[in-house]
Parts: C-alpha cells; sequence; structure tokens
C-alpha cells in the first residue's frame, strides 16, 4: 500500500512539474497582438478533398486568382505587403553547398524537372521553371508554364530581399 502510495504522489509532482514549465501565465504578459504567418508566401489554393502526404497539391489548384507561386521573392514580399510579421518557408541544400527555397523533397510534381531536390545543383535549379506542374483542370490548362522560369529563390536571397522577416 505505502508504495503505491508513494508511486502516485511521485506521478503528481511529475506532472505538476510539467504544467508548471508549460504554463502560459509564466511567459509574462502577452500583447494581445496578433501574428500573421504567412505559410510560404502567397501561394495558389488548392483542394483538400483526399490531401495525403504524396498528393501533388500543384495538380489540384483551384482556378488561377492571382500570379503568385509559393516560395518566391515575389510572393513573400507580397505577403508582407499584405501585413505578414512571420514567412514560413521550405529550405533544401543542393549539391554545391548552397541552400534553396522550395516546398517539395521532389521535382516532378510542380517543376519541368525530375529528381530529388538536394540531388541537383544551383544552376540546374535555378534554370527550371516552378510553374509547369500548375493545373486547374486536370492537366488540361497549364496557365503557370513559362511564368516562373529561374525564380527559385536561395535561402541568401530571401535573407537580403526580407532581411528583417522572421
Amino acid at each position: 500500500m505505502k508504495t503505491r502510495h508513494k508511486f502516485g504522489v511521485g506521478v503528481l509532482v511529475i506532472l505538476s512539474v510539467i504544467y508548471m514549465f508549460n504554463a502560459s501565465w509564466i511567459a509574462g504578459p502577452q500583447s494581445g497582438e496578433m501574428t500573421l504567418i504567412s505559410h510560404r508566401g502567397v501561394h495558389q489554393t488548392f483542394s483538400r478533398d483526399g490531401l495525403t502526404n504524396a498528393t501533388c497539391t500543384a495538380e489540384r489548384i483551384f482556378p488561377i486568382e492571382h500570379q503568385y507561386i509559393e516560395n518566391t521573392l515575389e510572393s513573400f514580399a507580397t505577403a508582407i505587403g499584405y501585413g505578414a510579421d512571420i514567412i514560413e518557408l521550405d529550405v533544401h541544400p543542393t549539391t554545391d553547398g548552397e541552400f534553396i527555397v522550395f516546398h517539395d523533397w521532389e521535382l516532378e510534381c510542380r517543376t519541368d524537372g525530375t529528381g530529388r531536390v538536394r540531388d541537383r545543383d544551383l544552376a540546374y535549379l535555378k534554370a527550371l521553371d516552378i510553374g509547369y506542374g500548375y493545373t486547374p483542370d486536370s492537366g488540361q490548362t497549364f496557365p503557370l508554364r513559362g511564368k516562373f522560369v529561374g525564380v527559385i529563390p536561395t535561402l541568401n536571397e530571401v535573407f537580403s530581399e526580407v532581411p528583417n522577416m522572421r
């Protein structure tokens, strides 16, 4: 009986410590200000029905609403113009030691390239059309094809373009 009681008290102490170190009131007063986080800048919207980790979202965009593609300098600048405080972006290493900003692990979904992003050098990636795979009508038309050639940014370009952005 005493062992069970000591075990119960121990668990209670551990849970109390976890709560205390995760309590929001410890972080201090909140400003009440909202923080706007832009997910990959301004991007094309797409259907989320049946979405999985393997889904190519470029192949299921809604009809074109604007001329921006995610993870480009122009989409980041536009998001900032709309009031974004923070921009979430995706970064991949290249074979020649650079870091590029691109969402997918592989190139086939959105671009006219092939293979894994991390298996390519910067020159190859910079030559790609990243609007190549976007289609709102199951491949009948590709309204962004040819408009985004050579615009994959490096991480350094993003830092230079938006130096004070989180």
